[in-house]
């Protein structure tokens, strides 16, 4: 980027992480057991949640212990910040356990967090449309404003829930996939613990670092991709071993059986129903053009995307994500 694209991308992440970090979305079941686990390994060195589990009930139970029913990433991602929060308390003599100190120092996390990670994906899309779409800086960045404030990214960037980082170490690993094939897969590999859903989105990504830049140098791109990536779900496979008895049996495998459906994947997911997906995209419980009709212009990104012969791999590329995702 230019010095003066620079300069906007610095704007543009102040503004947008000010946004976010004034707002807090406060506790829940959810943000708790993500925050427990935190708390958990910082405390108590330790990966259940047993002495902190009467605040959720998304929890996973085996071998007589409680733990978060969530994949771990998030709650790692907060083990440096709330261990440097935790420290300088118990130096004061602060109560953590107290309800006011939970409150503030899960709103710490989340905007260390959660709303550094927004704000990173404003940044990112505005470095997107500049570098490789070749759109004007004002185009830029008003899209990347749109994104910022007409979409629930901004809600969820105010809580303490996996999607937004999950979603810009997605959309990085997407970026970088054909130029920097190892920081792509780090960042896959990272996005995979934080959700599981991102582990068939890893191996698309991992396609386009092999094929998106042309035949030349794809089986070398790949193999950068799976070194960068491969570290992370050792740590996610040594979690579950752990946790759950085997490297293969996941959080939400063990969760409360009133979560879980018979004859569904993971206990979860069934093929793809028309109406489902309806309710996915248009319900008025948290349907995605419903909340955040401004999406609804990506369809013509779509087609210009298809007009544009260089862009047409990534094209394929965010569709299959987006389908993996719904």
């Amino acid at each position: 980027m230019t010095p003066a694209d620079r300069r906007i991308a610095v704007g543009l992440f102040f503004v947008v992480f000010v946004a976010y970090a004034w707002f807090f979305g406060g506790g829940g079941w959810n943000q708790n057991a993500n925050f427990d686990l935190t708390r958990a390994i910082v405390e108590r060195g330790t990966i259940s949640i047993d002495a902190y589990a009467g605040n959720t009930g998304d929890v996973s139970r085996y071998g007589g212990h409680v733990y978060s029913n969530k994949p771990p990433g998030l709650s790692l991602l907060g083990v440096i910040p709330y261990a440097l929060v935790y420290g300088i308390e118990r130096m004061c003599g602060v109560n953590v356990d107290d309800p006011l100190v939970l409150i503030v120092n899960q709103w710490l996390l989340t905007v260390a967090i959660c709303a550094t990670s927004g704000a990173g994906i404003t940044v990112a899309i505005f470095a997107y449309g500049r570098r490789r779409v070749g759109a004007s800086a004002l185009a830029a960045v008003c899209v990347a404003l749109l994104v910022a404030f007409g979409t629930y990214l901004f809600s969820w960037s105010t809580l303490f829930f996996m999607h937004v980082p999950n979603a810009l170490l997605l959309f990085l690993a997407f970026v970088l996939a054909r130029e920097k094939p190892m920081t792509a897969g780090v960042c896959a590999g990272a996005a995979t613990v934080c959700n599981y859903v991102s582990a068939p989105a890893a191996l698309v990504l991992l396609l386009f670092a092999a094929f998106g830049g042309g035949s030349a140098g794809g089986a070398r791109r790949a193999m950068r991709f799976v070194l960068g990536s491969a570290p992370f779900a050792v740590v996610l496979m040594a979690y579950q071993a752990v946790a759950f008895g085997s490297p293969f049996r996941t959080s939400v495998e063990n969760t409360d059986p009133a979560f879980l459906e018979q004859g569904a994947l993971f206990g979860v997911l069934h093929l793809p129903r028309a109406d489902v997906v309806a309710e996915i995209l248009f319900g008025r419980y948290r349907g995605l053009f419903y909340l955040s009709p401004v999406l609804l212009v990506a369809i013509a990104g779509v087609v210009v995307m298809l007009f544009r012969r260089r862009l047409r791999s990534e094209l394929a590329v965010v569709a299959s994500i987006v389908a993996i995702f719904v």
